[in-house]
């Protein structure tokens, strides 16, 4: 794989080693004119921009906001007006705001002396950043950007994903990624059963024009091949009919942040989707105290009140390769950078490391493994105590580990956790009937979803033990 410069962010979405983006948070700012993103021709620059000698990977005048469910906007635009008054100019780039209002990103020169704790031109004082990334009514984040890096093209011509056949009732399910070819999502429709809380995104949306077109224009058609691994799944089981989401939250680079996709999220549990796929994620070092970041807690309660709280399971990429947004992670954090830098025992990739804690049993970490010879793909990450499941490659080599693409005649492959991650989404699909009765309990655990599934779907291989927890490997299908 390509590696990213150290310019590119430090989070890599998988979208072969991916992406994410936003939802209803409808506009950026350039200077002080709101405009519609699809039209700011600079938009990959402005989320990458470099702000920093000492950091160069974080758009540092960008902060994402998110009020507590306890608080009043009141108390968090007093919060704000207390930066203004200390830091200088804020504005707000955009709000979340027809999904969820509570969320927003701000940005300006007061944000970027708030981030520094320096001291703005024209405060009033000097202060230095506050000691918690939990300022009493918000929680607040960097809005880590996400850049995509090139794949080998796919060529051919796709037919029609085929229709299951069956009266089982249909499993919503929202793909987060580059988009979806209309033509070939013709047998998965999804059938809203509420008003949207974006206005003409019933069936789908683009979080980057902010429009209804979600037609996947990267040419690598990343998201059509992931939507293809979930739906082949499902129709060779022929057990549980789905419903696709599209949300678009990708440019056709693979560029997008981290507000988008919380709003993404915000707008897959409002649609009323049972499972999120997430072939994306974004490099953080452990155990982080930084005051404007401290362990991602706005993304952990984020994913906390709208997935977890909602029962939604959240399918997401374990993580590839990428050594340049690794290490600036590290060094963002002026921490030393671990020798095995694939484990997830040593280095976060989120969401998926959320995986990891007990009290996220929704999440589910995937990567790619071959179980003939105990061994994960090099390329990929690892760990007993956060990767819950892995999906055997089709064909393994040293260095590739591959899965056949579904969507095109002919011996075309991909790689990446990317790619596994359909895989399983596709699996909970087809036994949703089965999950939804263990989702239905209080405390339910994630070992009661693998039970459910049962010996002929997830096996436990002794081989894989030190690379997956459990060492639980999924059966493919035939």
């Amino acid at each position: 794989m390509k590696k990213s410069t150290a310019n590119k962010a430090i989070i890599s979405c998988l979208l072969f080693s991916v992406v994410i983006s936003n939802t209803a948070c409808k506009k950026i700012v350039s200077g002080s004119s709101l405009i519609n993103r699809a039209q700011s021709e600079n938009y990959e620059q402005l989320i990458t921009n470099d702000q920093s000698d000492v950091v160069d990977t974080l758009p540092l005048d960008q902060l994402i906001v998110w009020r507590k469910p306890s608080s009043t906007a009141a108390q968090v635009q007093t919060w704000i007006q207390g930066i203004k008054a200390t830091y200088g100019p804020v504005d707000t780039m955009r709000f979340c705001e027809s999904c969820d209002n509570s969320l927003m990103l701000l940005t300006g020169k007061g944000i970027r002396n708030y981030i520094q704790g320096g001291t703005a031109s024209g405060g009033k004082k000097s202060q230095s950043v506050p000691s918690s990334g939990d300022p009493g009514p918000a929680y607040i984040s960097f809005n880590f950007p996400i850049n995509g890096k090139p794949i080998k093209l796919l060529t051919g011509s796709a037919t029609a994903i085929p229709a299951v056949t069956n009266l089982n009732q249909s499993v919503k399910i929202a793909v987060l990624d580059t988009g979806i070819d209309t033509f070939e999502l013709k047998n998965y429709p999804f059938i809203p059963d509420t008003a949207s809380c974006i206005p003409g995104a019933a069936k789908g949306w683009n979080f980057i024009a902010h429009n209804k077109n979600f037609r996947d224009d990267d040419p690598t058609k990343h998201g059509s091949t992931v939507t293809r691994f979930i739906t082949n799944e499902v129709d060779k089981i022929q057990k549980n009919p789905i419903e696709i989401l599209p949300a678009k939250t990708h440019t056709k680079t693979g560029v997008s942040d981290l507000e988008t996709l919380l709003c993404a999220f915000a707008y897959a549990q409002k649609q009323q989707a049972k499972i999120i796929n997430a072939s994306c994620g974004f490099y953080e070092a452990p155990d982080i105290k930084h005051p404007v970041d401290p362990n991602v807690v706005l993304l952990k309660e984020y994913v906390r009140y709208y997935l977890t709280n909602n029962k939604i399971l959240l399918v997401a990429a374990a993580g590839n390769e990428d050594d340049a947004n690794e290490h600036a992670a590290f060094k963002l954090r002026n921490l030393p950078y671990p020798k095995d830098d694939r484990s997830l025992d040593n280095v976060n990739f989120f969401p998926a490391s959320l995986a990891g804690d007990p009290t996220f049993p929704n999440v589910i970490a995937v990567t790619t493994v071959d179980t003939s010879s105990g061994t994960v793909s090099p390329t990929q990450n690892y760990s007993p105590n956060v990767v819950d499941i892995g999906v055997n490659a089709d064909a393994v080599s040293p260095l590739h580990y591959v899965f056949n693409n579904p969507r095109l005649k002919g011996n075309q492959t991909v790689e990446g956790s990317s790619f596994a991650t359909p895989i399983v989404t596709g699996k909970l699909c087809a036994n949703y009937d089965q999950i939804s009765q263990v989702l239905d309990n209080a405390n339910y655990t994630k070992d009661q979803i693998w039970n459910a599934l049962g010996a002929s779907t997830v096996v436990s291989k002794a081989n894989l033990k030190p690379l997956v927890k459990n060492g639980r490997m999924m059966k493919r299908s035939k």
